[in-house]
Order: C-alpha cells, then structure tokens, then sequence
C-alpha cells in the first residue's frame, strides 16, 4: 500500500519518482558506499575544464592563475558539505600538475618538481 499512496501523491502533485543518481547543484543527493564513485562527476568537470584550455599559449603565472581560480573553485561547494575521498583529490591533482607543467593532456612523461 505504502507504494500505492507514494504513486499516487507522485501523479497528483506531477512529480517524478528520485533515482539513487540524482544530483543537485553537482552534490550528490544519495551516497553509497562507494565514494569515489559518487563524487566522479567533480573529476570529470575538473579533467573537462583542462582539456578545453590550450595551456601551451600560456605562460606558467597565466596557468597558475587559471588553475588557482577556476579549477580549485570547482570541489569548493562539494569540499564545505562532503568530506572528498582522498584518492579523488589526489587523482584530480595529478591531472592539474601534468597541465600546469607540460600544457597540454598529450605528454606521457614529464617531470613535475612538487
């Protein structure tokens, strides 16, 4: 009965049912236990937002200031009411190094002084 009431409160108000996969705002609604998983979607901007730069037209202090005022502003939101796992930080900061270093996603080897 309980899926009954919940279907037709559903129809009269116009709604649609939630999935686990909803997000708001890039939040999450639902977490598993999986939290990599959950929290892929900040990666992915992040990783988007590289691709679409052409870093090689900069200079090092035009990278920085790109990285620093774009890219780590992405997770912000994320970071004040989640706590990231660490190996998504981690991966998202290796993908940040290797553009601020080589300028580009093309280089396989490159050698990053941090």
């Amino acid at each position: 009965m309980k899926t009954n009431t919940k279907g037709m409160v559903l129809n009269y108000l116009g709604f649609k049912a939630m999935t686990r996969s909803e997000s708001l705002l890039g939040s999450p609604m639902f977490l598993t236990n999986n939290h990599t998983r959950d929290f892929l979607l900040i990666k992915k901007r992040v990783i988007s937002r590289l691709e679409g730069w052409k870093g090689r037209l900069l200079s090092r202090a035009g990278r920085t200031t790109l990285v620093k005022t774009v890219i780590q502003s992405i997770p912000t939101d994320n970071m004040a009411t989640f706590k990231l796992p660490n190996a998504l930080c981690e991966d998202m900061n290796k993908h940040i190094r290797k553009f601020w270093w080589t300028g580009s996603f093309e280089k396989d080897r490159f050698l990053a002084l941090t």
